[in-house]
């Protein structure tokens, strides 16, 4: 028995140095800054990465300081996460003109501690860059992500990329590295002659059994925010096509743009059902319940919507180019992106279900288990974790 409370604190830190080497790095958190250009609070893929990447960095010994612009409202993560605002004139002047989704190059951010990583959640931060190299040279690791730069689909975006692979030569820090989500971002940026790791953000969990519902109705599946962007301009056309055909359910979930709300509200009805923005829980019953999966983005980089279809055994239909270059082509139909080529693929997806709903299934069941023996949660989280090695 103790007799005081210092004698109990005397035996408690004697017990903890016989254990923990002082010199281990693990000892002491060691501390990243993140650095957001839109704030965690608007949700869909950032909010999932950021979050899944968080979870992932507390459990290894991290304190996570996250950067993001103009939000009043911070989702809750983990003890070891707490965020940071900053005041950035071009994204407020982007959210007072209504394009908060647009991502200029950031200069005004304001580094509140001193950091062993500095880790930047798009590539768009070289002026930022530039002007704290002083300090960032000193640090242990800066690491880019290439999230938004690649596989740009206008010439404005195309010149934005090669000016902004310019900026990072130019800048030329030697504890600068590269985050890609894929190989094929790796080959176009290899000019840049800086360490460059792959590794997309982990999935949450495997899955093992195919635990599929047999519906009344081909139930095809979007996810998303409904904007342009995201392909809502294309899908409104085929929700059109098929908007008195009864065999054929659409169910679309995330939130509607401004710009799509009466669009959303005209075309309701029975088969198209508009399910706003749905939790995690929900999500996954969806992805189980549902036969087709659309993904009709215009830019990714990695696509979280698709490998997420894929992990729960459902096929893509999908007008983005690379998405079986990245992924691979078992379950995945590429179509071009116009509204008779959609119409025609869903309606072949959809004769197939009718001929034979239990080999649909079986197709089913063989996407979940290709898709999941390749993208291990653990495999793929030892090699995220590489990253940030320090």
């Amino acid at each position: 028995m103790y007799r005081n409370d210092s004698e109990r604190l005397k035996s408690y830190k004697t017990l903890m140095s016989s254990i923990m080497d002082p010199n281990d790095s693990m000892a002491e958190n060691k501390k990243i800054a993140i650095i957001m250009h839109v704030p965690a609070s608007y949700g869909g893929g950032g909010f999932y990465e950021i979050k899944t990447m968080s979870n992932l960095l507390s459990t290894h010994g991290f304190d996570i300081h996250i950067y993001e612009p103009f939000s009043s409202t911070h989702p809750n993560i983990n003890s070891h996460t707490v965020y940071r605002d900053y005041d950035s004139t071009a994204l407020k002047f982007l959210k007072s003109v209504g394009k908060p989704g647009l991502f200029p190059p950031i200069l005004d951010i304001h580094l509140e501690s001193h950091y062993d990583i500095v880790y930047t959640f798009s590539p768009f931060y070289f002026l930022f860059i530039y002007k704290n190299r002083a300090y960032l040279r000193k640090i242990k690791k800066v690491v880019i992500s290439t999230k938004d730069l690649l596989f740009p689909e206008t010439f404005s975006k195309r010149i934005l990329r090669y000016l902004t692979i310019l900026f990072y030569k130019l800048i030329n820090l030697e504890n600068m590295e590269i985050h890609n989500e894929n190989l094929i971002e790796n080959e176009l940026l290899s000019r840049l002659n800086m360490r460059m790791y792959v590794a997309p953000i982990p999935p949450d969990t495997n899955f093992s059994d195919c635990n599929f519902e047999t519906n009344n109705v081909y139930t095809i599946l979007f996810l998303g925010t409904i904007e342009k962007r995201k392909g809502a301009d294309i899908l409104f056309k085929i929700l059109n096509k098929f908007r008195n055909n009864r065999d054929i359910q659409f169910k679309i979930a995330g939130k509607i743009s401004k710009e799509y709300e009466e669009s959303a509200k005209n075309i309701s009805s029975e088969n198209i059902i508009f399910l706003g923005e749905i939790s995690e829980h929900q999500k996954e019953v969806l992805l189980f319940k549902s036969d087709l999966g659309m993904m009709l983005s215009l830019t990714e980089s990695y696509s979280l919507v698709t490998r997420e279809m894929l992990l729960h055994g459902l096929p893509v239909l999908t007008t983005w180019k690379y998405a079986s270059k990245i992924f691979g082509e078992f379950g995945i139909l590429v179509s071009e992106r116009s509204v008779n080529a959609l119409y025609l693929n869903i309606n072949n997806l959809m004769n197939k279900w009718l001929s034979s709903r239990g080999k649909y299934n079986e197709w089913r069941c063989e996407i979940l288990k290709e898709y999941n023996d390749r993208m291990r949660k653990d495999n793929m989280e030892r090699q995220f974790l590489s990253i940030f090695d320090i």
